[in-house]
């Protein structure tokens, strides 16, 4: 187990003591490892934070570097990093060995939680990523005020899309669907973590549906994830006859993305209305969409980019007019917020995160009925945004102040005020008093 933190921390009686276990965090990272640290970097604008992670892939030399880049961080914020090594091979093979070897990280990272909260006089304690509900970690287990989420990981794959999925994609969210809902109702620690929890987060509204249905608790509605606002505003959405209006389709290469609902969108909307359409990322089905769009004889309008690196993608997007984004089944997509923080409308499902996210101040939503239903909505949005440039101009001047709204800023005001309200508003210990305990580097 290894430790980064400062000698010394000095705090303020506003600030709280708080004990975070956070399996994923990495600076300059997406996913769940970019949201754990902006998580716990907005956090410790206003509390002291003890972190207790995964150490994997280099997070622990990034984490270290921005702590020595940012003093008024580092002073706030320590870190244990607890060693989280890959499962093996066979979990390919059988996928819920994932969660015992996860398990066995969450009791390792519990002693550490214990031992920790005997020398520090901890407010609360926090279960704050992975977001997926089936692992609710310990933390539960300490005499503190206990809060988790945002929670994700309810939503299930709309059943009238299964069979556009493809045989083998189809099959496989017939089995999650069945499982997640049999796990939703049955998984033990979840419940006794949720009875036990002073507060629970829900990430998008199917998560606050279920939780409240099956473990009749109400939950506070949360999205995981924030945008980082740009040090400059992007430039303004203008458009003029003749020019293709530039969509761009950013995401993983899986059933659950759903990109040939829009690749069929583009075959549709090019009837009427000149377009390019910028594809990025790769995966498993790249092959078939491939030739699904050779098929529907958009050679010339697709731009196959591949998987980039964070930069060049946020680059590419930001080239483009609008995003699609076409999936069934997530949480709170980053890929969206980024989207929302370049000044891009956004076209959507009115479902998960990305539903929560897009209002029609910056984007189009369409709800989520049967795939043919999808299919047109999208072509008529396309063709709207192609046809009407005050519109577009409108909705990407939306898509900077929704973004300004998504900050992580405010949402780190929004989870102290979750705190403060866990305490009652006040700063009386729940638990033990004493002074501030300061931890060595444990090499």
């Amino acid at each position: 187990m290894r430790e980064v933190n400062n000698d010394r921390c000095v705090r303020a009686d506003s600030r709280l003591r708080v004990l975070i276990v956070a399996s994923a965090v990495g600076p300059q990272r997406g996913s769940e490892p970019g949201m754990g640290w902006n998580w716990i970097k907005a956090l410790s604008s206003h509390h002291d934070l003890w972190v207790i992670t995964g150490e994997r892939e280099g997070n622990r030399e990034a984490i270290h570097d921005a702590l020595i880049q940012e003093p008024e961080l580092h002073k706030h914020l320590h870190i244990t990093f607890i060693p989280r090594p890959d499962p093996p091979r066979t979990v390919k093979l059988w996928p819920p060995l994932y969660y015992y070897y996860y398990r066995k990280w969450h009791e390792t990272a519990f002693a550490a939680a214990k031992s920790l909260a005997e020398r520090v006089s901890f407010d609360l304690a926090h279960q704050l990523n992975m977001i997926g509900y089936r692992e609710p970690g310990y933390l539960w287990k300490l005499p503190l005020p206990f809060v988790w989420g945002p929670i994700g990981g309810h939503v299930q794959m709309p059943w009238r899309f299964l069979a556009s999925l493809g045989m083998r994609d189809g099959a496989f969210y017939t089995c999650r669907n069945l499982i997640n809902a049999y796990q939703m109702r049955t998984a033990r620690r979840v419940k006794c973590a949720i009875d036990r929890a002073s507060t629970v987060i829900a990430a998008t509204k199917e998560d606050k549906v279920a939780i409240e249905r099956f473990h009749q608790r109400e939950a506070i509605l949360l999205s995981e994830t924030g945008t980082v606002l740009p040090d400059m505003l992007p430039a303004e959405r203008t458009r003029h006859d003749g020019r293709p209006l530039k969509i761009c389709w950013c995401g993983m290469f899986a059933g659950r993305k759903a990109l040939p609902l829009a690749l069929r969108a583009i075959a549709r909307a090019r009837q009427g209305v000149t377009l390019e359409f910028h594809i990025i990322g790769d995966g498993p089905q790249s092959g078939a969409w491939r030739k699904m769009a050779t098929k529907l004889g958009l050679e010339k309008l697709c731009h196959w980019h591949g998987s980039v690196a964070r930069d060049k993608a946020l680059s590419l997007m930001g080239s483009c007019d609008c995003l699609l984004f076409t999936s069934l089944q997530e949480g709170t997509p980053h890929v969206v917020l980024e989207a929302l923080s370049l000044g891009l409308p956004v076209l959507c499902h009115d479902a998960c995160g990305h539903g929560e996210s897009v209002d029609e101040t910056c984007g189009v939503k369409i709800p989520v009925r049967d795939p043919q239903h999808s299919i047109e909505g999208f072509a008529q949005a396309i063709c709207r945004l192609a046809l009407d440039h005050p519109l577009l101009r409108k909705l990407s001047e939306g898509a900077r102040a929704r973004a300004t709204e998504c900050s992580w800023s405010r949402k780190a005001s929004q989870m102290s005020e979750i705190y403060q309200n866990v305490l009652g508003g006040t700063q009386s210990r729940s638990w033990k008093e004493g002074p501030i305990v300061a931890h060595q580097l444990i090499s």
